[in-house]
């Protein structure tokens, strides 16, 4: 007695049914009824057995249009990278003869740094953060602060703010340019009520200091001449930036100071100001600290309320009872 196994009866199984004739009546079937809904008669194309169904192609204007809506699409570009090319004057030839050789030297060099970064997939600019180079290293001494030639947070700060202010009210910023998803709420139509702007932080680093006395250590010595500035808004930013961006006007805030005004405009050193190149994994931590830090006062101010609403209600227990 012999019994054939699963394969040998599936295989003889197969061998009988015929392969493509099930889905070649399918498929004739399918072409019969479009031909008796298209009103056309015929019995359809047949390639090597299988029938062809034939579709009319789209005219020149249909293609026309939908080539058209395809360039439209807006591509979002989460890295924000064309924001590096912004406020690269150096380029320019007719520009680059203006500027002064040092300033030069320090724009190719963080063009080739920010490059760097860049080919990493784990950094992004910051379209809200502005990286400030070339500024006045002078601190605030009893001689500095006779003729004010220095430079600290709260003016590197308020001169950002202003000059925002000022590139808005010059409509330095065009109503449609850039990531349309980076600009606030109401822009361009409602431009008129972004007039003031705000800075969330403005840090200047400094050199580590070795002398720890007296509170001194860590980002306590020499300016290094380069910060960063940090609007709300991305258009605050880009305003402050054209404003702000190898604009002789501003020469007292650079490299050489207050006496850096009364030279020739060409020879005055001038703010290098982009936008900010950031690591992804570091902006992430910051944040997860910042929101610990937040949550831990606020454990600790609803601790002391439960303590001051605790101590309210002996002291009144104490009074019913007298």
């Amino acid at each position: 007695y012999y019994r054939p196994t699963g394969y040998e009866r599936a295989l003889a199984a197969a061998s009988a049914t015929p392969l493509v004739s099930a889905r070649e009546e399918r498929l004739k079937q399918k072409l019969r009824k479009n031909i008796m809904v298209s009103g056309k008669g015929g019995t359809g194309i047949f390639l090597n057995g299988r029938p062809l169904v034939v579709c009319p192609a789209i005219d020149k204007y249909e293609a026309k249009v939908r080539t058209e809506q395809g360039e439209n699409k807006v591509r979002i570009d989460k890295r924000h990278l064309y924001l590096a090319r912004e406020g690269m004057v150096h380029a320019n030839p007719v520009l680059a003869q203006k500027i002064p050789k040092l300033d030069l030297n320090k724009r190719i060099h963080s063009e080739a740094e920010r490059k760097t970064k860049l080919k990493s997939p784990l950094f992004f600019v910051s379209p809200t953060r502005l990286s400030v180079r070339n500024i006045n290293r002078n601190e605030k001494t009893e001689e500095s602060d006779k003729d004010g030639d220095f430079v600290t947070e709260y003016i590197l700060k308020t001169e950002f703010r202003k000059a925002a202010e000022l590139g808005m009210k010059k409509g330095v910023v065009g109503d449609k340019e850039g990531d349309p998803f980076l600009f606030p709420i109401g822009w361009p139509k409602n431009r008129s009520k972004f007039t003031k702007p705000k800075v969330l932080q403005c840090r200047l680093l400094r050199e580590e200091s070795k002398d720890l006395t007296g509170g001194k250590g860590k980002n306590s010595g020499r300016p290094k001449g380069y910060g960063f500035v940090e609007f709300s808004e991305h258009v605050y930013a880009l305003a402050a930036l054209r404003v702000l961006n190898n604009n002789p006007a501003y020469a007292h805030l650079a490299f050489g100071g207050k006496k850096a005004m009364k030279r020739p405009e060409n020879t005055r050193s001038r703010l290098i100001v982009e936008f900010a190149v950031e690591n992804a994994a570091k902006v992430r931590e910051q944040k997860r600290k910042r929101d610990m830090i937040k949550r831990r006062q606020q454990l600790e101010a609803n601790r002391a309320q439960v303590e001051y609403e605790d101590d309210q209600t002996k002291k009144h227990r104490k009074k019913r009872k007298k």
